[in-house]
């Protein structure tokens, strides 16, 4: 049953990453569903969007036809950057791990974060560097 749901999120020869999806899915079988829920249940996340003040990159496909539509309202909704990809669709990061790494990588640790004098390093070390202070209102507030 879970296959068959996720199925339409794949296209032919992508067997093998929704079997991996599956597999991974079914290590927390009480809560595969959770996070779909949890957004179908927050009906007014638009509104919300401006309470994100967390440094924000919406990465998308460019066959991604659930998403790609609303990336540039979502963007500007939040203000912030957007990111697509060279190829693929839904499943993205797992059509192309190493590109999807590579911009998120880039956006986080490459580039300069708003509030910062240089850019964090190295991901993996980012331990060192202390509080950030760019979402602390957020964090507080839950």
């Amino acid at each position: 049953m879970l296959w068959n749901r996720r199925r339409g999120f794949y296209r032919a020869g992508e067997e093998a990453a929704l079997n991996r999806y599956v597999i991974d899915a079914l290590s927390v079988p009480d809560r595969v569903e959770e996070g779909h829920e949890a957004v179908y249940r927050y009906r007014r996340m638009e509104e919300r969007l401006v309470h994100i003040t967390a440094p924000v990159l919406a990465v998308c496909a460019p066959r991604d036809h659930y998403s790609l539509p609303a990336l540039e309202e979502f963007a500007a909704a939040l203000g912030r950057e957007t990111a697509v990809l060279s190829g693929g669709h839904v499943p993205a990061p797992e059509q192309l791990p190493g590109e999807f790494a590579d911009v998120v990588n880039r956006r986080f640790f490459a580039d300069v974060l708003p509030g910062r004098d240089g850019p964090l390093g190295t991901p993996g070390g980012a331990g060192a560097v202390g509080p950030l202070g760019v979402d602390t209102a957020l964090v507080e507030g839950r």
